[in-house]
């Protein structure tokens, strides 16, 4: 049984080095512990942030999901990993948080003046909300055509003019379409500014 352990651990976070001069099993076996809990969390965090960046670009086509949130919570897990923690600085971090805030309140403006725009009623949001998620069973075109087919629904239910349900309903669509892409743009180039710092 070994009485004497003069080993060193190299462990690399935040870009810094950290000697431990291990001298007893005991010491090893400690250290061993931590070591391992530390990975398993690293582990952990990064299976967690790659789902809730990957959910956060899944909810840029589906209403109930906050797209973009969704995908910057996983940013920040990202931060709290060894691997990553040392090359997503702080000041990356509330940048990111600050255009997501930005989008979200795009995302909440932009479809209402549109619709307004367009003389568009909530029937017609209604209508292009229930065709996204519909539309999403008939990829892909069932995302382009699901929120407008919804929206002429929903706007003929309100008008009897043919012309004008169309053009309403045309304007909910803009609306949601330019939402939805400004949500995918934003999370896919968050996605991409993870990979790249990790690779």
């Amino acid at each position: 049984m070994l009485t004497f352990i003069n080993a060193v651990l190299f462990v690399e976070k935040e870009r810094k080095i950290i000697y431990f001069d291990i001298r007893t099993p005991e010491e090893l076996t400690l250290t061993l512990y931590f070591y391992i809990r530390f990975n398993y969390m690293d582990i952990v965090l990064i299976i967690l942030g790659i789902i809730f960046i990957l959910g956060g670009i899944v909810g840029c086509v589906i209403p109930a999901i906050p797209g973009p949130p969704l995908s910057w919570l996983g940013l920040l897990m990202m931060k709290f990993t060894s691997q990553l923690g040392g090359k997503i600085s702080w000041n990356w971090i509330i940048i990111w948080a600050v255009i997501v805030v930005l989008v979200s309140i795009l995302d909440y403006l932009l479809p209402i003046w549109s619709t307004k725009k367009m003389g568009g009623t909530k029937p017609g949001i209604w209508g292009a909300t229930i065709g996204m998620v519909i539309g999403m069973l008939f990829l892909p075109w069932g995302l382009i055509l699901g929120p407008f087919l919804g929206a002429l629904v929903g706007e003929s239910l309100t008008r009897p003019d043919k012309k004008d349900s169309f053009k309403a309903a045309f304007g909910t669509f803009i609306g949601f379409a330019s939402s939805a892409g400004i949500k995918l743009l934003t999370c896919g180039l968050l996605a991409s500014f993870v990979a790249i710092k990790a690779f």
